[in-house]
């Protein structure tokens, strides 16, 4: 048997089955004849053989709306938003531990997790944290590449170069979770970059489940 997409109406002889609103459970009238229940699920539609005079009762629906309404909740998108203090004018700021911690208060376990820094003039990398060395180097290689100052800047704000280093790093990053833990390699970190500061800045962490 072929079922129908949930919420339709599915007619045997002369009797006509009306589904259940919100969650596609067809309930059917007392019937001598065997007679069937299309169950709408997440991610398809299934069917059902009920015996003789079968319904499909009110406790029945209640129970499945609670276990689709805790499936959706277990895949829900968890949203934190973490304040960060940079000190200088540019500056690399290691927020690995901080991230970690939000992911551990969370519970996820197994998911990734989506890092996004609302700002235009700051961004956020992954990169070595083992070495300070290379976050210095970092700074430098972008100055030398994006000077403080130069003729063709015509921004009011005389931050111009701030602008241009945050769109060659980036305004957001992808980790990967599994076990509770950030997937990261032995010397990768987390850092927000500051290119105008000192200021406070937001970082933005989305954790989705698998």
């Amino acid at each position: 048997m072929v079922c129908p997409a949930p919420g339709a109406l599915l007619r045997l002889g002369r009797k006509q089955w009306r589904p259940v609103p919100r969650i596609g459970i067809a309930s059917a009238p007392v019937d001598p004849k065997p007679h069937f229940c299309i169950i709408g699920v997440p991610g398809g539609t299934s069917c059902a053989s009920f015996p003789d005079r079968a319904w499909v009762s009110l406790r029945v629906v209640a129970v499945l709306r609670e276990a689709i309404a805790g499936i959706r909740e277990m895949h829900r998108p968890m949203v934190s938003r973490l304040a960060v203090s940079t000190q200088a004018h540019e500056q690399l700021v290691d927020v690995t531990a901080r991230v970690q911690a939000a992911v551990s208060e969370a519970g996820l376990q197994s998911g990734v997790v989506t890092l996004f820094v609302p700002h235009t003039t700051a961004a956020v990398t992954i990169n070595e944290n083992a070495d300070p060395s290379v976050a210095q180097d970092i700074l430098k290689g972008l100055m030398e590449l994006v000077p403080r100052a130069a003729e063709y800047y015509r921004h009011l704000e005389g931050n111009s170069d701030a602008h241009i280093k945050a769109t060659l790093v980036g305004p957001s990053v992808q980790v990967l979770v599994e076990g509770g833990k950030l997937v990261l390699g032995t010397w990768q970190g987390i850092y927000l970059c500051e290119f105008d500061g000192p200021r406070e800045r937001k970082l933005w962490v989305k954790m989705s489940a698998d």
